[in-house]
């Protein structure tokens, strides 16, 4: 899975943010699998849903991250269908790749 390193990050720093969003793509992929009613959202609704089902507090950015993450590993798939989200502006759906087949 994917860490962007755009703060040019080295050594223990490097790991451990590596580490951190390794973990953050299980998670969002653990959370989908277990609930098959989920299958298709925006980068917002999924904020949302996690909210609702987690205590942990996340961040758009860090949402974002995994979608994209899920979606380079086959998990996930764009699709053409934009909603409105939270913040007024359209958002790409995405879809649980396990929902296509």
């Amino acid at each position: 899975m994917n860490y962007y390193n755009t703060t040019h990050e080295a050594g223990n720093t490097l790991k451990t943010a590596e580490k951190q969003t390794s973990k953050q793509d299980k998670r969002v992929l653990e959370f989908l699998n277990k609930r098959a009613s989920i299958t298709n959202f925006t980068p917002w609704e999924l904020l949302h849903f996690l909210y609702s089902f987690e205590s942990n507090q996340w961040l758009i950015t860090s949402v974002r991250r995994c979608i994209n993450s899920l979606t380079n590993s086959g998990f996930l798939v764009k699709t053409q269908e934009k909603r409105i989200a939270t913040q007024g502006r359209a958002n790409y759906v995405w879809k649980t790749a396990a929902s296509i087949n």
